[in-house]
């Protein structure tokens, strides 16, 4: 808070009134531009910091989701397996079933920059065009975890048939029928989640060129 102070002797004059207020001017006007320093010198802190925070979680995130490329691959394979031998089974055919797996990796994404950022209003000091490929990216992320839910229910589904069956090669022809109806749409899920995570890799490259 700026003050200002009476002068200490009295006044005697309109030369030394107006020099009186042309140093309470002169110096509002120094404290002012200060403050004003001060605060730009601090919001550019807060910018890069938070520019900063930005740029090492999309990095961590993209290292973590060329991870879930290569699990997506995998879950994807044992499920072609899967369909394999439900299509077998429901077909009253023979299948090796062995070494069939219905594992699903989660790929844990971080976002707590991102929302510390936007709840601390330090957004308002970046670039926008910037600001526009963090959102871009980050709003592709929520789309992926969506999917990844998605996926995961589906899967949990699957086990649904292995818990009330432990030996598959027991099914009915009926039961694998229906069996393979979900694993057809376990498939599509890793589809989609594959698709939306390599639109996610895009923007993440885009938001760190973007500096």
């Amino acid at each position: 808070m700026l003050e200002v102070h009476p002068p200490h002797s009295k006044i005697n004059s309109v030369g030394e009134f107006f020099l009186h207020l042309l140093t309470i001017t002169v110096g509002l006007f120094i404290a002012l531009a200060l403050e004003s320093a001060v605060e730009r010198i601090h919001h550019r802190h807060q910018r890069e910091q938070a520019e900063s925070d930005l740029r090492q979680e999309i990095r961590a995130n993209n290292t973590q989701l060329a991870a879930s490329h290569k699990a997506i691959a995998r879950e994807q394979a044992n499920l072609v397996r899967a369909m394999a031998f439900l299509e077998a089974h429901e077909a009253n055919k023979p299948y090796d079933s062995s070494g069939m797996s219905l594992a699903f990796s989660i790929v844990p994404l971080s976002d707590a920059s991102w929302r510390t950022a936007s709840a601390t209003g330090v957004l308002i000091y970046m670039d926008y065009d910037h600001v526009q490929l963090y959102a871009a990216a980050y709003h592709m992320q929520d789309e992926f975890a969506d999917m990844e839910q998605d996926s995961l229910d589906s899967f949990l589904q699957l086990h649904s048939y292995a818990v009330g069956n432990p030996d598959l090669t027991r099914m009915t022809p009926q039961e694998a029928g229906e069996a393979l109806v979900d694993v057809r749409h376990a498939y599509a899920h890793l589809d989609a989640l594959e698709g939306i995570g390599q639109t996610l890799g895009a923007d993440y490259k885009q938001a760190l060129a973007g500096q």
